[in-house]
């Protein structure tokens, strides 16, 4: 059975859960006191009283066990191949120790917020982010039977069924911000405007850097400063419409300060659990998942 034991240098560690040596320890530590929050119970105890062996015996045994399943997607029944259990075994196992994993990041103010309230809670959250990127990821999902959810989810953008998700990190890549997933049909600028009503003053006092999916954005909020690129206006057949060297140059610079939410999305999708297919029905569970990926990227970033 695999084991945390079994890596041997850092390159296996990250490469098979997502995090190296001494932050496996780092986060152990945290999902050990949350656990016995949770269940009221250390685990030997829980074992002694039930008076059954557990398949994981230590703190240890299980996060290596839920950030593998994060890190390495396979479908339950694999899963449980790979860990010497059935597959109802090891989707119980996920279902029912996931969200300690996610209260653990979320008591270490990890998990990104995923909805604001009110306008108060926005500014105290952002208070001390003067900048901010904003930006929507995808991720691909099974292809529901249903023939209406096939439209609802269907992403003309991607070509495939998915689900997004608004995202707004800092110039230090922390995602503060995960919006709860919607419909892949969903445009980026219509989830941003359902999830931050235009009426409210949310950007007032920020510099916000946007990228060409977000058109509009400057008529509707008021901002300290906005950085959108500049498009190409549209004209007749035959005609060319072309940008400035100015304009180039410009596009080019704000591309390179734009590109640290790239980076963000992308250290979250290190769990390639965000960029394989989606293989699960309930939807609450991606969400779940979404918000966890997130969360451990911002882990990364605080215990380098």
């Amino acid at each position: 059975m695999p084991s945390y034991r079994n890596l041997s240098n850092s390159r296996q560690w990250k490469s098979t859960i997502g995090i190296s040596e001494k932050q496996f320890w780092i986060l152990t530590s945290k999902f050990q006191i949350v656990y016995e929050k949770v269940f009221e119970n250390t685990l030997s105890e829980k074992e002694k009283n039930l008076k059954q062996n557990f398949v994981f015996s230590t703190y240890e045994d299980i996060l290596f066990f839920l950030l593998f399943f994060l890190k390495n997607p396979v479908v339950f029944d694999t899963l449980g191949f790979i860990f010497g259990m059935d597959g109802s075994n090891s989707q119980r196992i996920v279902a029912k120790l996931m969200p300690v994993l996610e209260r653990t990041l979320s008591d270490a103010n990890l998990i990104p917020i995923r909805n604001f309230k009110d306008l108060e809670q926005f500014k105290q959250h952002m208070e001390s982010n003067t900048e901010i990127i904003i930006d929507a990821t995808e991720m691909c999902i099974q292809r529901p039977a249903d023939n209406q959810k096939q439209k609802d989810f269907y992403s003309g953008k991607k070509k495939r069924h998915t689900v997004k998700s608004l995202v707004i990190t800092d110039a230090t890549k922390f995602i503060l911000y995960m919006g709860d997933i919607v419909f892949g049909k969903v445009h980026d600028f219509s989830m941003l405007q359902n999830e931050f009503k235009p009426e409210t003053p949310w950007f007032i006092t920020h510099r916000v850097r946007i990228d060409l999916g977000f058109q509009g954005f400057e008529k509707i909020y008021k901002t300290l400063e906005t950085f959108i690129p500049v498009k190409k206006k549209r004209v007749k057949k035959g005609e060319k419409s072309e940008l400035t060297p100015e304009q180039k140059e410009q596009n080019k610079q704000y591309g390179k300060e734009r590109i640290l939410v790239e980076h963000s999305i992308g250290g979250a999708k290190r769990y390639r659990i965000l960029i394989d297919r989606l293989r699960y029905k309930s939807l609450s569970f991606i969400n779940s998942v979404v918000g966890i990926c997130a969360g451990l990227w911002n882990f990364t970033l605080t215990y380098k």
